[in-house]
């Protein structure tokens, strides 16, 4: 499939996605920003700048609800709301997931990469952390009442 090009943003994949262009985005202004890898609920991936594309799921029966690159910028994984992984470029398709323990009303909600790209943790809405590779287990907050679903969450 032929990449379809947005002004000086590079759109990887076919039909509608969660991309947004800005209108007030001139071509000189596209190196301020370091080369980003982004995706939609669809499970397409959108490369910008110099970001290097290594595939996608497409679609899924559950949508994608995060992505995380690997640590020497070569790879990424994706995480649908059901706790498939999917790994792509030199992202281990091997270590792992909660598919089967995640969605509906507690679904995969972050993944976050170790910093030697060894490993991943996986985090739910309801707040189980579920560890991968060389990511250790240092617990989750299951038990513990929440102001709100978890979103997001980062490595070190």
């Amino acid at each position: 499939m032929a990449p379809r090009h947005l002004g000086p943003r590079q759109c990887i994949g076919p039909g509608p996605d969660s991309i947004r262009t800005s209108p007030d985005m001139r071509p000189q202004e596209k190196f301020k920003n370091p080369p980003q890898a982004r995706t939609g609920t669809s499970g397409y991936v959108y490369t910008f700048g110099d970001a290097p594309y290594f595939g996608a799921p497409g679609p899924q029966s559950s949508p994608i609800t995060s992505m995380v690159r690997t640590p020497d910028g070569k790879g990424y994984w994706l995480l649908d709301a059901d706790g498939q992984v999917f790994g792509y470029g030199d992202a281990s398709n091997n270590l792992g997931s909660p598919a089967g323990l995640t969605g509906g009303l507690n679904p995969a909600a972050a993944i976050f990469a170790t910093s030697d790209g060894g490993g991943y943790w996986v985090a739910t809405a309801q707040a189980s952390v579920y560890n991968y590779g060389d990511a250790p287990n240092d617990g989750s907050m299951v038990g513990t009442h929440l102001n709100g679903s978890i979103i997001a969450g980062t490595g070190w």
